[in-house]
């Protein structure tokens, strides 16, 4: 089963770049957290100029 869901992929990409950029300020856990939360917003906006 497969159809479209372009604004459930913005809205996953963008929360995930959300909490990852709370994650990089409050975490104690080693994590490039802010590169994932730039690779989330890249993902975002590509999605987004569709």
């Amino acid at each position: 089963l497969f159809f479209p869901l372009p604004s459930f992929v913005l809205a996953s990409h963008f929360f995930w770049g959300l909490w990852s950029m709370v994650q990089a300020k409050i975490s104690t856990i080693h994590f490039g957290y802010l590169d994932y939360a730039q690779s989330r917003f890249q993902a975002y906006f590509e999605h987004k100029a569709r």
